[in-house]
């Protein structure tokens, strides 16, 4: 039996589509938050782990200054590094929930394990379509920002097209413009104001980064007035790589607010565009009569 508390497809205005957004994470919590721990923990310590090898080259610049443009130049490709796993994270994030509102839907429920792996046929094709999406932006970015944030909000549907219309990466791509027409201005509220308590949500967890950086701020004037890159060292520590993995596990379980608000968009942009909720409901009655 289906999820008949949370109905998808249906037209729903700004408020109701953030309150719908906040209910259903609400309700579904327990079942939401193991698979993205699952996911969020292992690529947040991949991430602090490269991230405090690169704080800590950053700290010791100044020892060694003739080493200066080698360890610049492992940083990039450190930094390139980072941004694979924040994709690669990404895209299983947005799998793994979509996945779990599909099968929720149905009266579905599986073990955080068994969902993850239903969800993982998906991902390969989510990377390439947020690479895909976020090139877009960045080009248009580069030549003038309007453009650039126009296509980002244009391009936001892909990802829940993809998931549940299970279509191709292009055709998906191509469709986001589409449902977008006329509600551009409504999407990037929902984008701006989940987008903003997203970012409180990783705020909270990134606190104990802040405490140890100002902590040895303080502690260590003496080092920091003869060497100002000396602050970057503490990310190098043992308990500096636990505070940036505990942040970083925090933001990414933060990003389930704006996936979230972003397909009950879809939802609401697809039942206005297509009827697809009431089209499901006739087939429906149509197989019981």
């Amino acid at each position: 039996m289906s999820d008949q508390k949370f109905v998808l497809y249906r037209q729903r205005d700004f408020s109701q589509k953030m309150n719908i957004t906040i209910d259903y994470i609400r309700e579904h919590f327990s079942g939401l938050i193991k698979p993205i721990l699952i996911i969020a923990i292992p690529m947040g310590v991949i991430y602090a782990i490269i991230t405090s090898w690169m704080m800590g080259g950053l700290g010791n610049m100044m020892d060694s200054p003739e080493q200066s443009l080698e360890f610049m130049m492992q940083a990039q490709a450190t930094n390139m590094v980072n941004l694979a796993v924040v994709l690669v994270a990404y895209s299983f994030l947005i799998a793994v929930i979509c996945t779990y509102i599909k099968e929720a839907d149905a009266g579905r429920k599986h073990e955080p394990m068994d969902l993850i792996k239903l969800s993982s046929k998906y991902v390969l094709g989510l990377i390439g379509l947020m690479f895909l999406c976020g090139l877009v932006s960045i080009v248009g970015m580069i030549f003038l920002i309007i453009p650039g944030i126009y296509l980002m909000v244009a391009t936001s549907l892909s990802a829940s097209i993809y998931m549940f219309e299970d279509i191709s990466v292009s055709d998906a791509f191509s469709k986001s413009f589409k449902l977008i027409r006329g509600k551009w201005w409504s999407t990037f509220g929902l984008m701006i104001v989940s987008g903003i308590i997203a970012f409180l949500i990783g705020f909270l967890f990134a606190i104990p980064s802040y405490i140890v950086l100002f902590a040895d701020f303080f502690t260590n004037q003496e080092s920091l007035e003869s060497d100002p890159f000396s602050m970057f060292q503490s990310f190098d520590t043992w308990y500096g790589s636990l505070m940036t993995a505990f942040s970083t596990v925090g933001s990414y379980c933060s990003y389930l607010v704006p996936i979230m608000a972003l397909s009950f968009q879809y939802f609401n942009l697809s039942e206005r565009m297509e009827g697809t909720g009431l089209k499901s409901q006739i087939e429906d009655f149509e197989n019981l009569s």
